[in-house]
């Protein structure tokens, strides 16, 4: 009797050790063929399909992390390629304006293309915040003059407001490492260019249009101009910033006015 009952017991384990080999190889086959049907250790046949579900729950985990770690690679290429657009389309800029910049430097003695150290501020502190603001002036006044008929004027004014604001983040950028000091430099020349061009458009208004804008205006305009000389003259920190901003929003104020006198006269 006892003899029967140990055979049964013997009998019985060995019976589920062959099922549980058998959906041990219902694992792995799967993940080397892709018949419907797949044969086991012990000749038995077995649907892949039935066993989807079983692996699913084993190997699902590690299936989402190598996805997510194949996103991960992909963005991590993409920022790698745009970075390397970018570099390339700086170094093409560079190659074309560098005549000018060489001349400006020879001109000036390296003066022209120098820029003011803001440190310890950066783009990051409140203050250089406010200061980065303060190029919306140019941007509320060029879409306004653009909307009132003044159309050259206006739209150069707002083009500056982009070309400052890109040069000042730069420059607060430069001495963290976070940009180039090649990109600063040409930030500047193009913020030069465009002001330049804008000056001289107001310039031509009131020369040859004889519209002479009001009394406030030209005061404003002549305060702007002592402001922009004597941030040359304090050409750092904190008397910079504030001095600088105060140029932002007093060029601005001297567009709005003398557009308005063109659209006047």
């Amino acid at each position: 009797m006892k003899y029967t009952l140990t055979c049964s017991v013997l009998l019985a384990a060995v019976a589920i050790l062959q099922e549980n080999a058998c959906q041990v190889a219902s694992f792995q086959t799967p993940l080397h063929n892709n018949n419907k049907y797949q044969q086991c250790t012990h000749g038995r046949t077995i649907s892949s399909g039935c066993d989807s579900s079983s692996t699913r729950g084993v190997f699902g985990p590690l299936r989402m992390a190598s996805e997510n770690n194949k996103d991960g690679d992909n963005d991590f290429l993409q920022q790698q390629k745009a970075q390397k657009n970018f570099a390339k389309i700086q170094g093409d800029l560079m190659a074309l304006v560098s005549p000018a910049s060489d001349f400006l430097d020879n001109v000036s003695g390296g003066w022209a293309l120098s820029y003011a150290d803001l440190t310890p501020n950066s783009e990051r502190t409140l203050l250089c915040q406010v200061f980065l603001a303060t190029n919306i002036a140019y941007t509320v006044v060029g879409l306004y003059l653009s909307l009132q008929g003044e159309v050259i004027l206006g739209t150069f004014t707002e083009i500056c407001s982009i070309a400052s604001f890109g040069y000042h983040y730069a420059q607060l950028q430069q001495p963290y490492g976070r940009t180039q000091d090649s990109t600063v430099r040409l930030a500047l020349l193009v913020d030069y260019v465009l002001a330049i061009t804008s000056i001289l458009i107001g310039l031509f208004y009131l020369i040859f249009d004889h519209a002479v804008p009001s009394p406030e205006g030209i005061a404003i305009a002549i305060l702007g101009i002592l402001c922009l000389l004597s941030c040359w003259v304090w050409e750092q920190g904190l008397p910079y910033i504030i001095l600088h901003g105060l140029w932002h929003l007093c060029s601005a104020a001297s567009a709005y006015y003398i557009g308005i006198a063109h659209v006047m006269s």
